[in-house]
């Protein structure tokens, strides 16, 4: 049995599951984060109105909106595929997707400006300043902080009994802060080294904090979504735990 631990937070993790089992893979969930929706802050309805278009750097941008207001009627800009997806699951009809990062999705949003502003939806520890990138080169744009990814306390125990039996044979790591997360959680229950697991990270940034583990190896996705994830994840090898 190939085991695969998955630290997103749980409704991306389910999600992630499927096309693992589908290669493979036995996914065991222990998310680093949990998702709280937050107040929307005064003034939000206004603001959404007057929004050209929404922009959406992860699919709990989604679904913190979804909870903060029922208007549909603005164009989307979403970071990458899966958070285009939880768009149109929501009832946005008009979506376009960057299939990228917050780089990819700044750069999309400049070719091709709305008429109005943009309204970022984002979360408490959200990374790459979008609305202040977007102000610097001319495109008018705002920020709404509409929910928080809480850290865990510990791994659950289910998958420190795993890490601590050697029978991870790799673990998927989708944000810098998610690796941090473990990282301190892993050493605090003094399970480093995790000689027996591969650590899959989707960037440079969400790799190095895993670097002081002693893990078998480390890969990085050649691009920062999740079609590379995937791919850099792959099929289960033979041989290992």
């Amino acid at each position: 049995m190939a085991v695969i631990l998955l630290t997103r937070p749980q409704a991306q993790s389910e999600a992630l599951a499927e096309p693992l089992r589908a290669l493979g893979w036995t996914p065991l969930i222990a998310p680093m984060l949990t998702l709280e929706i937050l107040p929307p802050p005064p003034g939000f309805e206004a603001m959404v109105e007057t929004a050209g278009a929404l922009a959406f750097t992860s699919a709990n941008g989604v679904r913190a909106f979804e909870a903060a207001s029922p208007r549909r009627e603005s164009p989307v800009y979403a970071v990458g595929d899966a958070t285009e997806t939880a768009a149109r699951e929501t009832g946005f009809s008009a979506t376009r997707s960057a299939a990228g990062d917050a780089d990819a999705l700044s750069r999309l949003i400049v070719s091709d400006p709305p008429d109005g502003p943009i309204l970022h939806i984002r979360g408490e520890h959200g990374r790459g300043d979008l609305a202040a990138r977007l102000n610097a080169v001319g495109i008018a744009a705002t920020e709404a902080v509409l929910y928080a990814m809480r850290p865990a306390d510990a791994l659950p125990e289910e998958a420190a009994q795993a890490l601590a039996a050697g029978r991870v044979q790799a673990a998927s790591f989708y944000s810098p802060r998610t690796a941090h997360i473990f990282a301190a959680l892993a050493k605090k229950a003094n399970l480093a080294p995790l000689s027996a697991m591969r650590a899959v990270a989707i960037s440079a940034a969400a790799a190095a904090p895993l670097e002081s583990l002693g893990l078998r190896r480390i890969s990085i996705a050649d691009r920062p979504d999740g079609v590379a994830m995937l791919s850099a994840i792959g099929a289960p090898e033979s041989g290992a735990p």
